[in-house]
């Protein structure tokens, strides 16, 4: 653990030497020590002059901690090393924090909280015997010093996929990337730049650097939350069905997406009912393993949690010859954590068939080879994160799942399938100038 605080400190003062703290857009304290097996019991708001104290308690002194205030959306992220249970009620909504929530962190030692503000602050922090007191003081806005800014951020991921990005972006990127949030779910944000033309560059530099997470540039006040975006351009809707049901047994958030104003060659329908069944029977599936193990933990006294499903999509090439999204479900059925799930799926619109990897290049190509060359040359970057130290076209399936960018193919793997589950979900990108003309032969309607 103590190589990833490290890590994160180094990060924090790489956030500062890259500008985007200017103009007072970022403030961070940091301090405690190192230490482990800590429960966080209680997590309060109280006034306190001209703001309000935010105390944390803990069942023993206080590990490592930062917090990290930002404008363009005001907001805090709290970090707190060495945690290992968490058995508070979060605060809700008061005079200047609109809402608390929980953060999805890769470190399994490690809880952070986002908290929306309401207007700018100053803070202080201090820990005590067994607390940590972050004083929140109502600072003023001045308009004509905080000017607009131009966002370079992801859009709306879920579970683990938030992780995976804000790591991934960490490495690409010289800004530490922060998580934000919209109505619509957290992002990850890259930076915010003074002008349109800084934010473009940036994010061409991040795309000749192997960039696979879909980007958008959003311009926002201090004030302002990120609105739900979709894909840069976008000549097919798609539309979002959502499906919540929340009882004793499950909590479902699913987001479903239905393909909208195709040619009319193309029987959208057809695909639209694949998309909606492979989420359908999944949901129907979990809901009846939640109640044979609620039954089965209920005969032995022992408690149950309810189980969850959440997903997502995410467009990642949207044009007038392809279509390409990926799908993201999260399931957590008990256990120390829940498991991801990401599929691609991709359409060539004049010919309205769906394409799988086999489908994309002419079968006497040696578009394997390129593949596998270039996930060996990944994997030979950052060895000691995978399982094996070597990729061949054996572990390559015809239906391995992919999907399309403007700018290239993107490959990946399951959880645990090349690399831990800390690595997240393995993704390697293959620029069109490396790869064979795509070339849709017998694609499967």
């Amino acid at each position: 653990m103590a190589k990833q605080l490290l890590l994160l400190v180094l990060c924090l003062l790489l956030l500062v030497s890259s500008g985007y703290a200017s103009e007072r857009t970022w403030q961070t304290i940091a301090g405690g020590r190192i230490t482990d097996g800590l429960t966080l019991e209680h997590m309060q708001l109280t006034p306190w002059e001209d703001g309000q104290v935010l105390t944390v308690q803990f069942d023993g002194e206080p590990g490592w901690y930062s917090v990290e205030y930002f404008t363009h959306p005001f907001s805090l992220i709290l970090s707190v090393a060495g945690v290992r249970h968490v058995t508070a009620q979060l605060p809700t909504n008061s005079s200047l924090v609109a809402s608390v929530n929980p953060l999805i962190t890769l470190d399994d030692s490690m809880f952070r909280f986002y908290l929306e503000l309401h207007r700018p602050v100053y803070i202080r922090a201090k820990a005590q015997a067994d607390a940590l007191v972050i004083t929140l003081e109502e600072a003023p806005y001045d308009a004509l010093s905080w000017d607009p800014r131009y966002s370079l951020r992801t859009q709306a991921l879920q579970g683990e996929m938030l992780g995976v990005a804000e790591e991934d972006l960490s490495y690409l990127s010289w800004r530490q990337p922060r998580v934000i949030r919209s109505r619509d779910g957290f992002m990850v944000e890259v930076g915010l730049y003074a002008t349109l033309d800084e934010a473009e560059t940036a994010y061409r530099n991040l795309q000749a650097m192997g960039l696979t997470h879909d980007l958008v540039i959003e311009q926002r006040n201090p004030s302002q939350r990120p609105q739900p975006t979709a894909s840069r351009f976008q000549p097919w809707r798609l539309r979002t069905d959502t499906i919540t049901r929340d009882t004793a047994e499950v909590h479902v958030d699913a987001r479903i997406p239905w393909i909208e104003d195709l040619p009319q060659h193309v029987v959208a329908g057809r695909w639209n009912q694949e998309l909606w069944t492979y989420q359908i029977d999944q949901i129907d599936e979990l809901e009846a393993a939640a109640q044979e193990g609620r039954k089965d933990l209920a005969t032995r006294d022992l408690p149950f949690w309810p189980y969850v499903y959440a997903s997502r999509f995410h467009p990642t090439r949207n044009d007038q010859e392809w279509l390409s999204f990926t799908t993201s479900v999260y399931q957590y059925r008990g256990g120390a954590h829940g498991l991801t799930v990401m599929r691609g799926w991709n359409y060539h619109i004049p010919s309205g068939r769906s394409v799988q990897l086999s489908d994309l290049f002419d079968p006497t190509s040696d578009y394997r080879e390129i593949i596998t060359d270039h996930i060996q040359a990944a994997i030979a970057q950052r060895p000691e994160d995978y399982f094996q130290p070597s990729f061949n076209a054996s572990q390559l399936a015809g239906d391995q799942d992919v999907y399309l960018t403007d700018k290239g193919l993107v490959v990946f793997f399951g959880l645990y399938e090349l690399a831990p589950y800390a690595v997240g979900i393995p993704e390697f990108f293959i620029p069109y100038e490396d790869l064979p003309p795509l070339k849709v032969g017998e694609a499967n309607p």
